[in-house]
Protein backbone atom coordinates (compact mmCIF):
# COMPACT_ATOMS: atom_id res chain seq x y z
CA UNK A 1 0.00 0.00 0.00
CA UNK A 2 3.11 2.46 0.67
CA UNK A 3 4.36 1.81 -2.68
CA UNK A 4 1.24 2.44 -4.25
CA UNK A 5 1.19 5.99 -2.09
CA UNK A 6 4.57 6.52 -3.51
CA UNK A 7 3.84 6.07 -7.03
CA UNK A 8 0.71 7.85 -7.00
CA UNK A 9 2.25 10.78 -5.38
CA UNK A 10 5.16 10.35 -7.98
CA UNK A 11 3.08 10.58 -11.12
CA UNK A 12 0.94 13.55 -9.67
CA UNK A 13 4.02 15.79 -9.11
CA UNK A 14 5.03 14.64 -13.03
CA UNK A 15 1.60 15.64 -14.20
CA UNK A 16 1.55 19.10 -12.31
CA UNK A 17 5.10 19.62 -13.84
CA UNK A 18 4.25 18.39 -17.42
CA UNK A 19 0.88 21.22 -17.11
CA UNK A 20 3.08 23.76 -16.02
CA UNK A 21 5.44 23.31 -18.98
CA UNK A 22 2.59 23.12 -21.26
CA UNK A 23 0.34 26.03 -20.14
CA UNK A 24 3.10 28.49 -18.48
CA UNK A 25 6.02 28.01 -21.03
CA UNK A 26 6.05 31.68 -22.36
CA UNK A 27 8.08 34.57 -22.45
CA UNK A 28 7.27 38.27 -22.00
CA UNK A 29 9.20 41.24 -21.31
CA UNK A 30 8.52 40.94 -17.70
CA UNK A 31 10.53 37.48 -17.19
CA UNK A 32 12.84 38.49 -19.16
CA UNK A 33 13.87 41.12 -17.17
CA UNK A 34 13.12 39.47 -13.98
CA UNK A 35 15.28 36.48 -15.50
CA UNK A 36 18.40 38.64 -15.36
CA UNK A 37 17.60 40.62 -12.60
CA UNK A 38 17.58 36.91 -9.96
CA UNK A 39 21.14 36.62 -9.12
CA UNK A 40 21.51 40.25 -8.17
CA UNK A 41 18.25 40.81 -5.66
CA UNK A 42 19.20 36.92 -4.14
CA UNK A 43 22.57 38.51 -3.47
CA UNK A 44 21.51 41.51 -2.13
CA UNK A 45 18.53 40.67 -0.28
CA UNK A 46 19.72 39.79 3.20
CA UNK A 47 21.85 42.18 3.50
CA UNK A 48 19.25 44.84 3.11
CA UNK A 49 16.41 42.86 4.78
CA UNK A 50 18.94 43.13 8.06
CA UNK A 51 20.03 46.06 7.41
CA UNK A 52 16.76 48.05 7.42
CA UNK A 53 15.02 45.36 10.20
CA UNK A 54 17.61 46.48 12.13
CA UNK A 55 16.51 50.26 12.42
CA UNK A 56 12.84 48.64 11.87
CA UNK A 57 12.72 46.42 14.95
CA UNK A 58 12.63 49.59 17.61
CA UNK A 59 9.40 51.13 15.87
CA UNK A 60 6.51 50.70 18.76
CA UNK A 61 4.13 49.70 15.93
CA UNK A 62 2.67 46.03 15.42
CA UNK A 63 4.26 43.52 13.92
CA UNK A 64 2.05 43.62 10.61
CA UNK A 65 2.61 47.71 10.08
CA UNK A 66 6.54 46.38 10.30
CA UNK A 67 6.49 43.50 7.87
CA UNK A 68 4.53 45.50 5.04
CA UNK A 69 7.62 48.83 5.83
CA UNK A 70 10.60 46.06 5.60
CA UNK A 71 8.97 44.36 2.64
CA UNK A 72 8.18 47.43 0.78
CA UNK A 73 10.95 49.00 1.46
CA UNK A 74 13.71 46.07 1.03
CA UNK A 75 12.08 45.70 -2.34
CA UNK A 76 12.52 48.95 -3.42
CA UNK A 77 16.11 49.22 -2.24
CA UNK A 78 17.38 45.92 -3.89
CA UNK A 79 15.76 46.86 -7.18
CA UNK A 80 17.17 50.23 -6.84
CA UNK A 81 20.87 49.00 -6.76
CA UNK A 82 19.94 46.61 -9.43
CA UNK A 83 18.26 49.03 -11.47
CA UNK A 84 21.25 52.33 -11.37
CA UNK A 85 24.20 49.67 -10.53
CA UNK A 86 24.21 46.70 -11.82
CA UNK A 87 21.96 46.74 -14.62
CA UNK A 88 23.79 49.84 -16.26
CA UNK A 89 27.60 49.03 -15.45
CA UNK A 90 29.51 46.79 -17.49
CA UNK A 91 32.04 45.72 -14.72
CA UNK A 92 29.18 44.84 -12.38
CA UNK A 93 27.43 42.90 -14.81
CA UNK A 94 30.16 41.01 -15.59
CA UNK A 95 30.96 40.33 -11.94
CA UNK A 96 26.93 39.25 -11.13
CA UNK A 97 27.33 36.60 -14.19
CA UNK A 98 25.39 39.36 -16.84
CA UNK A 99 25.92 39.59 -20.32
CA UNK A 100 27.78 42.64 -21.34
CA UNK A 101 26.73 44.69 -23.84
CA UNK A 102 29.20 46.39 -26.29
CA UNK A 103 28.11 49.99 -26.78
CA UNK A 104 25.63 49.91 -23.82
CA UNK A 105 23.46 52.66 -23.94
CA UNK A 106 20.71 51.97 -21.10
Amino acid sequence: MTVLRAFKTWFWLLAIVGLGTRYFGFTNIFLAYANQAVLPFYIFHQTIIVTIGFYLIDWDIAILPKYAVLSTASFMVIMGLYEIFVRRTNILRYLFGLKIYENFAG
